[in-house]
């Protein structure tokens, strides 16, 4: 027993430093600080890029990937299968897409598709799964869960500041030409930093030194997010935010919906304005706008999006299935200079999943979605404790961010951001056996107060009747 509970300790951190350092680190691929060479990205090149390209070995898997694999077959050793309700959710949330995808990449090879194209476009997909478990595994253990949180807000503030240096010293203080300030993949995490620090702000609110120190750090990770204006981004937030409210338990839900009424009008007015001034495509509010009075010729996601929709055309039913390109009737810019498999691997991977998987990759993303929306409100609404509820906050900013992100911008490929949507949606599961255990407990004290409460009072009616009973008796002797 001490041999296991030590073994567990060094599990434990170590799969907290991995996940501290792939959070801390970035992909040279997606040129995260764009001419700026930050160690970061030299460092990272060790953890994200393909075993193949690192040492020659024919492995199609990234470090941080067989890495991943270690800690779930470890995780599978030291704790085994949880007995418990959730088990089968949690079982079809894991297996729904690569089993799915793996009847996808069978069509292709009986089609003639290359073999190793489709386990390129397909090696990523197993992370969400592998997440899922380990989350679920970082939910058995509450301390652990809460120390995960913390390392995430703590990396926040850390690439918040070097953002903050890249931003003052080496652009000086301005992004000029430049589209962003860091990648995509750094904004979903600045934002959980955000969602981390304003409920810690909130919660902390009478004790005036934390509520400080939390709302000078919420500020400080504020300003890259903003100067960044990743558009996925923006639109993943405001859509947790509209959420928000229909997670929060009743009572508190009653609490804040006067607020919420009020800066949802103010936002939205801002919104307004913002758009009717600003006219940069590659803004939040200029982009929208473009779409909305169609005041752009065809971009490059537009033309991505049309090939797609006329591969699933061809192949309706079944998909194109997986090895082989999408087909470019209207031919795309070259990008292979920057991404080589642009015409393999598209942006918007909800429709890559809908023209090599068919009908059904489709219908898998959108059940796995489901299964944690509803898990999601449902650990929200019946929250007992403060750390269920923030872990129910993290779980709706976390997979608004990252659907948004599947959707406009190859979600389904950052192991970043299928580890943070595995941490905190699988966290939910063990969360949402120990709510309905409090709930079932709670409501059996009820009923067993009850019926002491009802036995009491039947013994005071029969000890109140026998003694009027006695003195009607004495008072007729």
């Amino acid at each position: 027993m001490v041999a296991t509970s030590r073994s567990l300790q060094y599990f434990d951190g170590a799969l907290a430093g991995l996940v501290a350092l792939a959070l801390s680190l970035d992909l040279p691929s997606a040129q995260a600080y764009n001419e700026h060479l930050a160690f970061t990205e030299l460092a990272g090149r060790y953890l994200f890029h393909g075993v193949k390209e690192l040492s020659g070995l024919p492995v199609p898997f990234t470090p941080f990937e067989l890495l991943s694999y270690s800690f779930l077959l470890l995780a599978l050793c030291l704790r085994g299968f949880p007995r418990s309700r959730i088990l089968g959710p949690l079982l079809a949330s894991i297996l729904v897409l690569p089993l799915l995808a793996g009847l996808a990449l069978g069509l292709g090879l009986w089609r003639g598709h290359s073999l190793e194209l489709a386990l390129t476009q397909l090696h990523f997909l197993p992370m969400l799964g592998v997440w899922l478990w380990l989350g679920s595994y970082l939910g058995q253990r509450p301390h652990l869960q809460a120390r995960l949180l913390r390392i995430v807000f703590w990396v926040c503030v850390w690439r918040a500041s070097y953002a903050w240096y890249v931003y003052l010293a080496v652009y000086g203080g301005s992004l000029g030409e430049r589209e962003f300030l860091i990648d995509h993949a750094s904004s979903m995490i600045l934002a959980l930093g955000l969602a981390y620090g304003s409920f810690q702000m909130l919660a902390q609110r009478q004790r005036r030194a934390r509520f400080l120190g939390y709302a000078c750090a919420c500020l400080w990770i504020l300003g890259p997010y903003l100067l960044n204006e990743r558009r996925a981004s923006f639109a993943g937030g405001i859509a947790g935010l509209l959420i928000l409210p229909w997670i929060l338990p009743p009572l508190l839900r009653r609490r804040l919906w006067p607020v919420y009424r009020k800066a949802a009008l103010v936002g939205t007015l801002l919104f307004v304005v913002l758009a009717i001034q600003n006219d940069d495509l590659n803004s939040f509010t200029g982009a929208i706008k473009s779409e909305a009075f169609q005041t752009e010729n065809l971009s490059y996601r537009h033309i991505e999006n049309y090939d797609l929709l006329l591969g699933l055309i061809e192949y309706p039913l079944t998909g194109m299935g997986f090895g082989r390109d999408f087909p470019q009737v209207l031919p795309l810019p070259d990008i292979s200079f920057t991404f080589p498999l642009y015409t393999a691997i598209p942006h918007n991977n909800v429709y890559y999943l809908w023209a090599f998987a068919g009908p059904l990759g489709l219908a898998g993303l959108m059940s796995l979605s489901s299964i944690l929306w509803i898990l999601i409100v449902r650990c929200g609404r019946l929250a007992l404790r403060r750390a269920d509820l923030l872990l129910a906050v993290m779980g709706l900013v976390t997979l608004s961010q990252w659907l948004l992100y599947v959707f406009f911008d190859m979600g389904l490929i950052e192991s970043r951001m299928m580890m943070l949507v595995g941490i905190f949606a699988g966290g939910l599961f063990p969360c949402y056996a120990r709510i309905l255990g409090d709930h079932y407990e709670a409501r059996n004290h009820k009923d067993l107060w009850v019926r002491n409460a009802g036995e009491s009072q039947r013994v005071r009616d029969t000890d109140r009747r026998s003694g009027l009973q006695a003195r009607s008796e004495g008072a007729h002797v």
